[in-house]
């Protein structure tokens, strides 16, 4: 891993106040941050964030998600 990373955070009653767990594996490890999942209008979840984060240098990335036995992950 290099830099700031994204990791997925699961609620356990699907509330805000529920207890937190941060899922082991990375969701984007490769310096970048700020990121946002939102579903297309054809039904893809989408991975938006910056990167890299570094000032003047970093620009909008969209990667595909695929979600699997509960949890997601950047589509090959």
């Amino acid at each position: 891993q290099s830099g700031y990373v994204e990791a997925m955070a699961h609620s356990d009653n699907d509330e805000i106040d529920g207890n937190w767990t941060i899922d082991e594996t990375l969701l984007f490890d490769q310096d970048g941050g700020h990121g946002m999942l939102f579903e297309t209008f054809d039904g893809r979840y989408m991975f938006a964030l910056h990167t890299p984060n570094i000032f003047y240098h970093e620009h909008p990335a969209f990667y595909e998600l695929e979600y699997k036995d509960g949890n997601f992950s950047i589509k090959k």
